[in-house]
């Protein structure tokens, strides 16, 4: 019990220390700190504290520390770990729309933490347009052309026009 304690605690440090540079961390980084049939899960409840946090995805399981990440910041990382463009899009346009609400500009895919190319996006709002658990998800664009995504389960199609217009827009024109 306590070589599984003094496992646990470095699986927590360096949780710690990979939240710290801004990433998470996955089960399958772990397997070399927990040696061979060790069991991530296992020995972070045993020594588990407050601040560490689990992600199970499809792809890996991931950890993080609250301490350095925001849980919202970890849910981007998350989706971008579990690569699934068009997840990724959706699920934060959902979380924006929800959250705040306001439409999501497209442009924001291309900026860090997504670092997304811009055909990568293309080829994402194109694939989404096709699948029906997308459906909520729609356009709409500022009279400077500026492109932005809502979620029309949260936001009427008038409402997130009027955002992307005046954060396009009216912000820039009334400082």
């Amino acid at each position: 019990m306590p070589e599984e304690r003094g496992v646990a605690e470095a699986l927590m440090e360096l949780i710690r220390r990979r939240s710290a540079e801004h990433t998470l961390i996955s089960s399958t980084e772990l397997l070399p700190v927990l040696g061979e049939g060790g069991d991530p899960v296992a020995l972070m409840e045993l020594g588990a504290e407050d601040d560490i946090k689990m992600m199970r995805g499809t792809l890996d399981t991931y950890y993080f520390s609250n301490r350095s990440i925001t849980e919202s910041y970890a849910k981007h990382l998350f989706r971008l770990a579990e690569r699934n463009p068009a997840r990724l899009i959706a699920d934060t346009t959902r979380d924006e729309s929800r959250t705040y609400p306001r439409p999501t500009p497209v442009a924001t895919f291309t900026d860090a933490p997504f670092s997304m190319a811009t055909a990568d996006i293309e080829a994402a709002l194109t694939a989404m347009a096709a699948d029906p658990q997308y459906k909520d998800i729609c356009r709409v664009q500022a009279s400077n052309g500026d492109a932005y995504l809502y979620s029309s389960e949260q936001l009427t199609e008038g409402h997130a026009a009027g955002l992307a217009e005046w954060a396009s827009v009216g912000e820039k024109e009334n400082p």
